[in-house]
């Protein structure tokens, strides 16, 4: 991210943060020496917006009890005096339970604690409580589970429900009741205790009429007074999720962007709340097309003007097919809702949008484009005051470059991107600056591709039509070229509006290395190709997706004769894990050796209910595909599971959950290819 007009921070993985310098091409490590290489990861580490200040996370030793509210005590670093600094504030904080820690734009930060929120001024001064939940029996400052996990996607430690203005005066922050919905029993183990641990976790499955309701509320620095939003829909009980928050300034004022979904996640409701009338007024709703849904990455960092909110809604192009582009709300000078348009954009799903740039009066935004598999930054024109006239590619520039991430724009007067190159070269950091016509002026590598691996595996990306009309797209690695005879591995996933094809960089083919042959497969419901190929999978998920899978490996056998038809094997993870025990079902006898599906969901009735329904809707029980009624395939395919023992959601790993954390993946990958070795032997 960018820190100034000219300098980005960038994290090196077990390594720490750096700052470029994209005028001297300076690169300045921030002192993360002091800390312990464990420690040396995104998610035990946040930087203040000016990097002065690290905040370390350590976790508490009850951690393990309640995993889905991770405890943790927070230390603060002075980077500017390049030493070990421990503030004597923050000694009484060391000892606090910490649930969630969120700098401000400065070096103001807060906290949740004991479900409070707190606000410290500064790293050197006291905290201020905002809240007091003893009163109300009410959660502040945290999301439960389910928005963790499905709407909010908040996967490190630290995050919650915090959000600062773009000035620091306001801190907003959402609350829900306590037991809000119906809970299930986990088990925890740990090593300092024979005994297991029992927690309540609150998880509504699919079809439960009781799912957690979050309110929003507006905390003045200045006034130190919160006031709880008025949230005036035109049918509150309708919309059942806060789908989204976002500070914008509009009109000179800051105000609160709050989305509203209902149950089935096919209606929006898009508010803004003023701390000075403790309104959320409605602005604009919007009801998705039969077979649509709407996606909370969407509606989560809302890009914005002096009088116009950004963000993604479907957008049909000449009746064939609807693409994820960007729509335009025009503000009214009393903030009411005055239009609504979309930016001109190609035959493409854009995936986010980065940011509005005032200069060149375009908006910036990252596309699956120009291949659905590849990741680029496009422009496209807003108004007339632009010199383009329609979209354009700004990184497609970069040579063997084609999958970017984490792209950034300066916020100064130079148009600069800060991106990961992710594939198909090795991963690099870059950077580009553009003049006012969006052409490119300058092209820096910040940091050189790794030359430790020498015998990098090739890949091919292949089209083949399907019986049903539509294509498959496969990756494919063809394995060792020496051998005569090959296996063959399936790699899934094939979740809804997912990708397993993408010129992301492989170091070394997985689950099994470079000797065999891996096969990834992208098929009806993924992303990147529309509407027409993600709608195919609405109300009749693990059905669909499978028989495509199916006809597109059989293809595959047949075109490469070194594939071994007699030694196939299926990987996957989650939802892919559900598709490979559906692939054994459903294929000819024999037709896979041996199924490793890791954390699959047996039947989607069974899961949660916001992930589920958005999918599935209001789709008969009777409809829901259930794994557990044919299991006479196993007979002849061998069959490896692997799950967390504590996967709200065999070998089982004790503490974990459905994704699995990394200091086990060495032994699951060996546990991997051993499993595999021994099936195609």
């Amino acid at each position: 991210r960018w820190i100034s007009d000219d300098e980005i921070v960038y994290h090196v993985p077990r390594k720490g943060a750096n700052i470029y310098n994209s005028l001297t091409h300076n690169l300045t490590r921030v002192a993360d020496s002091l800390f312990n290489a464990n420690y040396l990861n995104e998610s035990m580490l946040s930087y203040s917006e000016s990097v002065r200040y690290t905040a370390q996370f350590i976790l508490r030793p009850e951690a393990f009890r309640d995993p889905d509210r991770v405890q943790f005590s927070v230390i603060i670093y002075d980077n500017s005096n390049d030493i070990f600094t421990f503030f004597p504030s923050l000694y009484s904080h060391f000892s606090l339970q910490i649930l969630a820690f969120k700098w401000s734009h400065g070096s103001a930060y807060s906290f949740v604690h004991k479900d409070n929120v707190y606000y410290v001024p500064s790293p050197q001064l006291p905290s201020m409580r905002v809240t007091n939940q003893e009163e109300s029996g009410i959660i502040h400052g945290i999301f439960d589970w389910v928005y963790n996990e499905e709407i909010y996607n908040r996967n490190q430690i630290h995050q919650g429900a915090l959000w600062f203005s773009p000035s620091d005066k306001y801190l907003a922050y959402a609350s829900h009741p306590r037991k809000s919905s119906k809970e299930v029993v986990m088990t925890t183990f740990s090593r300092d205790n024979i005994y297991d641990y029992h927690y309540n976790m609150e998880y509504p499955k699919t079809g439960e009429k009781s799912i957690p309701l979050f309110s929003i509320s507006i905390w003045s620095v200045e006034k130190k007074k919160s006031i709880g939003m008025d949230v005036q829909l035109r049918d509150s009980t309708a919309f059942h999720y806060l789908f989204g928050v976002s500070w914008v300034v509009l009109n000179g004022k800051e105000m609160v962007v709050a989305t509203f979904a209902n149950r089935y996640q096919n209606e929006t409701a898009m508010t803004l709340c003023s701390y000075d009338s403790s309104t959320c007024s409605l602005i604009y709703e919007h009801k998705y097309d039969q077979f649509q849904w709407a996606s909370p990455e969407d509606y989560a960092n809302l890009i914005y003007s002096s009088s116009s909110i950004f963000f993604l809604l479907p957008k049909s192009k000449r009746g064939e097919n609807s693409w994820q582009h960007i729509a335009k709300i025009d503000i009214r000078n009393d903030f009411r809702f005055h239009s609504i348009s979309y930016i001109p954009s190609g035959e493409y799903d854009i995936r986010q949008i980065l940011a509005y740039r005032t200069n060149e009066d375009i908006v910036v935004y990252d596309a699956q484009a120009p291949l659905p598999w590849n990741r680029h930054v496009y422009a496209a024109p807003v108004g007339t005051r632009s010199h383009q006239k329609e979209d354009i590619c700004l990184t497609c520039v970069f040579s063997n470059c084609t999958f970017q991430s984490k792209a950034s724009i300066s916020p100064g007067k130079d148009l600069k991107i800060d991106f990961s190159c992710n594939g198909p070269s090795q991963f690099y950091q870059a950077m580009i600056s553009l003049n006012s016509t969006l052409h490119p002026l300058e092209m820096q590598i910040i940091t050189q591709p790794s030359t430790k691996i020498v015998n990098l595996p090739k890949w091919k990306t292949e089209r083949y039509l399907l019986s049903s009309g539509y294509e498959a797209i496969v990756r494919i690695y063809e394995g060792d070229p020496l051998l005569h005879s090959v296996p063959l591995t399936l790699v899934l996933y094939g979740g809804p509006d997912t990708n397993q094809v993408t010129d992301k960089f492989s170091a070394s083919p997985r689950p099994i290395g470079y000797k065999h042959a891996i096969v990834y497969i992208d098929v009806r419901g993924s992303g990147g190709r529309g509407w027409k190929y993600r709608s195919a999978i609405y109300g009749r998920l693990v059905t669909v997706e499978v028989e495509d899978t199916l006809e597109a490996i059989k293809m595959v056998l047949a075109k490469y004769p070194r594939l071994d038809r007699h030694r196939v094997g299926v990987f996957g993870w989650s939802y892919g894990g559900t598709l490979a025990i559906r692939l054994v079902q459903l294929a000819p006898p024999s037709f896979f050796k041996c199924a490793l599906p890791v954390a699959p969901v047996t039947n989607f009735i069974y899961y949660d209910a916001t992930y589920t329904e958005r999918y599935m809707a209001d789709t008969p029980r009777s409809s829901f595909t259930d794994l557990t009624i044919d299991l006479l395939k196993f007979v002849d395919t061998k069959l490896l599971i692997v799950h967390g023992l504590r996967d709200g959601t065999l070998i089982v790993y004790p503490n974990q959950g459905h994704s699995l954390n990394h200091n086990i993946n060495e032994h699951l990958s060996q546990l991997f290819e051993s499993f595999l070795s021994t099936c195609y032997a």
